[in-house]
């Protein structure tokens, strides 16, 4: 070697030229152990000269690593010399002058420090561009191998690792590009290129699943903006889901196959009839034949000319024995007139034999009576219904017993007004055919004349029609139990009605409830009526509103009761905060009463109201735009007197105040000016935000995911972090989907995190009373630095045991924080709220990874020449 070099116990090596020693950092930092203040001063000023020359944006990354480290030691090192100075007993003269040079030194450093920073920014800059341009150029190697180096520099540099994803993608290297894009994605989940890449390659490796599950991890509003994504949920996923799907099925794996189908089905809502025919045939793969025919029904509904709809459908039909019903089907199709019909043609053919056409009437009968009780029996009331209706068209035996049995249909789907013909109907018969009867046969009516009795009165007992039901069965002895029965129904009935006329209604709720679910009276629509009208008097808004409809979709009301249930919705819909529709059930009750002077002045005083809301609305937004949030928070405040019956109105101008005190909170907070003074500021319109966020809980109809939101960012910013987890944890467990609510899972962890951040030893307040996460590292060196002057244990040598053994335990300290905060990896986590056992265990595992990838450099001195 032609210079010779000093080395240190950690390797590290400084070069030197003639007889001038050049002293690395690590060797300099060593030096102020020792008693020679003067030479110490030297060696820590000669290492940041040779430590200033290597900092520049052409360096290597290594290289900057170097100089980080090294930069860190001398601060250290510095800080330490200077208490060692200030402590000594040198002349006050000589002391100032080691001291002025300290100070140059640490000038010296902060400048290399910034310095530092710049290059590291500006070396990712110049080789993202250097990628940016061989990208351009499609030499997709260089433009891979450019990004790589940018992020060697700056890991989360969220371009870089998008065109180093966009390379791997142009390369057909697609596991580096799932890598990239998914880190790219979690550093900004706003990046929609990020989600497209990712997708993508995740397609292109043929994981569908995952392609889809990493597409529903994209916000929604980054989906609803981004057409490429929508591309890709609504076309490529179900392309691709049924491709994939296709070869499975190929190769008889049917279970998986049905998976991806279902995919397909589902991404598209069930709108696209090729994915659903062929989850049809997956599922007659699978021998679950009921399903098979439902997802066929489907197609037919969907494309009523494809064949393979009636195809598949006639299929699973003959599969569950109902040959009769797959050859109408078969006979459908042919009429819908698809392309191709030979199949169809085939299979009806094949099918012909089960339905012989020179069959007797009666034999055809029977052969559609059992039919349609198998359907029955299946659950299939509408095919048993259709069934039926045609066994009755046919020279039918026993109609009474096939009446009565398609009554049991139309009780079956909700229509008791039909049972009731129908068992009537039975009943006529059963009287006509009785006086002339032989003995079997009169057996047989007598029998069945209870049974269409009971069940008449059962569809009596459906319609609310109690009296009725019990006149139907008083004469039959064989009925006593369901005497018994309707008697107590008679009587929950009159309480009822004597309750709600009596304005109890919670009783009168309590007996039409158990109407209801324990004496089955369903299709009562005046009842319906008077139940909805209960829940909206005990501020049962969603049950009240749900009932209502449901009465008004009986259509069976009539005059009163009908403006009745039109009024009881609409103030439901007006108390959950839907005025438009409260608006249009109020003019429905206009038209059937045109002289009703309360429904006129409701109506009247709701669009009016309407309007002045919309106006305040519009007010608030504007102003907002503005940045008068003021104004904003005022206006707000003016609408919560438009009406105050309005509970969703109520709640939404809370909100809306809430938000402009947010706004202004954060408004001081980015303000030039002490933290600590912005804090205070700030802390009134957090209170507002909470009180507001508060009240329009309270008043919301239903739970407001904005509210919550506000509500924890302002308790968090009155720093009562538990009380933020609690009500995320609340928002979790009460919204709908809560769990599953991406956003609010990770405002929840956040909060999480910041309280645990919380109840931490604030090492910054150990270093500085000033310092904060927000401080920067020059801040940081300066209060170390009379952190470590005040501390020193040179100080207290002069003092008790106790008060130097304190001291030696807060320098330590002081030094241990300084050391952990200038490491800048362990400074970003400490400030994400991580401690510093987790921070440990992350950084341990980037090493394993990068020893693992052939990564890591060591630290040590540099080499002048």
């Amino acid at each position: 070697m032609s210079a010779e070099t000093e080395t240190g116990s950690d390797g590290a090596t400084t070069p030197t030229n003639g007889s001038t020693t050049k002293t690395s950092p690590a060797a300099a930092y060593r030096k102020t152990n020792g008693h020679d203040l003067e030479g110490s001063c030297s060696a820590l000023e000669e290492a940041m000269a040779a430590c200033a020359t290597h900092i520049s944006s052409d360096a290597s990354r290594t290289t900057l690593a170097k100089a980080r480290d090294a930069l860190s030691k001398l601060f250290g090192a510095q800080a330490k010399l200077t208490a060692q100075i200030d402590s000594s007993q040198k002349p006050p003269s000589e002391k100032k002058s080691l001291l002025d040079r300290c100070e140059k030194l640490e000038q010296a450093i902060e400048h290399a420090s910034l310095e530092l920073k710049d290059a590291v920014q500006g070396a990712c800059v110049k080789r993202r561009e250097a990628g940016d341009d061989a990208y351009a150029s499609q030499q997709y190697d260089a433009a891979y191998a450019a990004y790589a180096a940018a992020l060697g520099f700056a890991p989360d540099d969220v371009e870089s690792l998008l065109g180093k994803a966009r390379s791997a993608s142009q390369l057909k290297d697609w596991p580096a590009c799932i890598s990239d894009a998914r880190r790219a994605a979690r550093l900004d989940v706003q990046a929609s290129e990020a989600h497209s890449l990712l997708v993508t390659a995740l397609l292109e490796q043929g994981d569908v699943q995952q392609a889809a599950q990493a597409l529903g991890n994209a916000p929604d509003d980054v989906l609803e903006s981004s057409e490429e994504l929508q591309v890709l949920g609504t076309d490529t996923i179900p392309e691709a889901a049924k491709a994939s799907a296709n070869a499975l099925f190929q190769r008889k794996k049917f279970p998986e196959a049905l998976a991806l189908y279902t995919l397909a089905v589902e991404l598209t809502d069930g709108q696209r009839h090729v994915y659903l025919s062929n989850r049809s045939a997956c599922l007659q793969a699978l021998s679950r034949w009921e399903r098979a025919a439902d997802d066929a029904r489907r197609v037919i509904e969907l494309k009523p000319d494809f064949a393979k709809g009636h195809l598949h459908l006639a299929r699973s039909l003959v599969r569950l024995d109902r040959k009769l019903e797959a050859c109408e089907v078969l006979e459908e199709g042919i009429e819908d007139g698809p392309a191709d019909v030979s199949a169809l043609e085939k299979l009806l053919q094949e099918l012909r034999t089960v339905r012989p056409p020179a069959a007797p009437p009666r034999q055809q009968s029977r052969q559609l009576r059992d039919a349609a009780t198998s359907a029955y029996k299946r659950g299939l009331y509408k095919e048993a219904l259709s069934l039926y209706t045609k066994c009755l068209a046919t020279d039918c035996a026993e109609a009474d017993a096939v009446l009565a049995n398609r009554a049991a249909c139309w009780l079956m789907v909700d229509q008791a007004e039909r049972a009731v013909d129908d068992c009537r109907k039975a009943s006529s018969v059963i009287a006509e055919q009785l006086p002339k009867a032989d003995d079997d046969e009169r057996k047989r009516l007598v029998s069945q004349r209870s049974k269409v009795a009971a069940r008449l009165s059962s569809s009596l007992q459906r319609l609310g029609r109690i009296d009725e039901a019990l006149s139907v069965i008083q004469d039959d002895p064989s009925l006593t139990e369901k005497r018994n029965q309707l008697e107590q129904c008679q009587s929950t009935q009159k309480q009822a009605t004597e309750a709600y006329e009596g304005e109890e209604y919670s009783r009168a709720k309590r007996c039409f409830v158990k109407l209801r679910d324990d004496y089955n009276v369903t299709d009562d629509a005046d009842a319906r009526v008077k139940l909805a009208a209960c829940h909206v008097h005990l501020k049962e808004y969603a049950d009240g509103s749900r009932e209502a409809l449901s009465a008004l979709a009986t259509k069976k009301l009539r005059g009163k009761s009908l403006v009745e249930a039109h009024g009881v919705r609409a103030d439901a819909l007006l108390a959950q905060g839907d005025r438009s529709r409260a608006e249009q059930h109020l003019a429905a009750c206009l038209q059937l009463d045109p002289d009703n002077s309360d429904i006129k002045t409701r109506l009247k005083h709701l669009r009016r109201s309407t309007k002045d809301a919309e106006r305040i609305k519009s007010d608030i937004e504007s102003l907002v735009r503005r940045g008068e949030y003021d104004k904003a928070s005022q206006a707000a405040s003016e609408g919560l007197k438009v009406d105050p019956s309005d509970k969703k109105l109520t709640a939404a101008m809370h909100v809306r105040r809430a938000k402009c005190h947010q706004l202004l909170a954060l408004k001081v907070l980015r303000s030039n000016g002490d933290r600590d003074q912005r804090q205070d500021k700030a802390l009134p319109h957090w209170r507002r935000v909470h009180a507001d966020s508060s009240a329009a809980l309270y008043h919301a109809p239903s739970p407001l995911k904005t509210a919550y939101l506000l509500g924890s960012e302002a308790l968090q910013g009155m720093h009562r972090y538990g009380d933020a987890v609690d009500l995320l944890e609340t928002a979790l467990n009460t919204l709908p989907d809560g769990k599953s609510d991406r956003d609010l899972v990770q405002k929840f962890k956040t909060a999480q995190r910041l309280l645990k951040k919380a109840q931490r030893p604030d090492l910054y307040k150990l270093i500085g009373p000033d310092l904060d996460e927000h401080s920067d590292e020059s801040a940081i060196k300066k209060a170390y630095k009379k952190a470590a002057m005040r501390w020193h244990p040179d100080r207290f040598s002069c003092k008790g045991e106790k008060q130097q053994k304190e001291a030696e335990e807060q320098f330590q300290k002081i030094n241990d924080a300084y050391e952990f905060l200038t490491d800048a990896q362990r400074k970003r986590l400490w400030d994400q709220g991580y401690d510093r056992e987790e921070i440990e265990q992350q950084l341990e595992m980037q090493k394993q990874q990068q020893q693992y990838r052939g990564g890591g450099f060591p630290f040590g001195g540099f080499r002048r020449g």
